[in-house]
């Protein structure tokens, strides 16, 4: 199951699944994934955080506070 939640600033997408550690994944190298996303945001001016635990996973666009 995905869910979707967006308001103004950020738009957040998480998943029911296993899950996985998001801290080795940045650093292991065994894929670029959410380092390319992570550029991809930040080139936007968002930032993107990355959680996950057993129980699933939620991925974050933040958007500054605008005008």
């Amino acid at each position: 199951m995905i869910r979707v939640a967006t308001d103004v600033r950020s738009i957040s997408i998480s998943d029911n699944g296993r899950g996985f550690d998001a801290a080795a994944a940045r650093t292991a190298g065994s894929g670029h994934g959410i380092s390319h996303m992570k550029r991809r945001a930040e080139a936007l001016g968002a930032r993107l955080k990355v959680t996950s635990s057993p129980s699933g996973t939620t991925i974050t666009l933040a958007f500054p506070e605008g005008p």
